[in-house]
């Protein structure tokens, strides 16, 4: 029986989908912190991912990654933003949904929040195949999962990546 797992780490992981056959995804979120006159909280998020994969002889194929992002306004209300702008397109200056899918896997997506007290960051997630005969039926539906982070603003920069994996 197939499922997912994910770990999330305070580092930028590299090789990991490449490490084993059974690793999947990871999402990375450099979050900056910028204190000043107009303080904010910056997040730029990118995914490395094994759109196709072999788990028990069958054919898995990653459809979609998405990625809500969710901040705590100065009321105490969570704010979630699920759209940015992509930092390593110079020719797109809009917002666009962070929904990476196998043709545009290098999309770097990056959001910003008014800085408020909350030092707490959530990171929400889910994972969706392309059904095909080998496709389980427990991963039929998209796994979702979520993260909280603290942001550290005595550092200019804090990397985390959550690494998703077959079990």
């Amino acid at each position: 029986m197939a499922s997912l797992d994910a770990n999330m780490v305070n580092e930028n992981v590299t090789g990991f989908v490449e490490s084993s056959g059974t690793n999947l995804a990871v999402i990375h979120f450099l979050l900056k912190p910028v204190i000043d006159a107009f303080s904010k909280i910056e997040i730029e998020t990118s995914l490395a991912a094994n759109w196709e994969i072999l788990y028990n002889g069958k054919k898995l194929l990653l459809d979609k990654v998405y990625v809500e992002l969710g901040y705590e306004d100065s009321s105490g209300a969570m704010t979630y933003k699920n759209s940015g702008l992509i930092l390593n397109k110079a020719e797109r200056k809009d917002f666009v949904p962070m929904i990476w899918v196998k043709e545009n896997s290098t999309n770097i997506y990056h959001t910003a929040y008014a800085f408020t007290q909350s030092l707490k960051l959530l990171l929400k997630y889910s994972l969706t195949f392309k059904l095909n005969q080998d496709t389980p039926a427990e991963l039929q539906d998209a796994y979702k999962g979520e993260q909280e982070v603290m942001i550290n603003t005595d550092k200019p920069a804090d990397d985390y990546s959550v690494k998703i994996s077959l079990t």
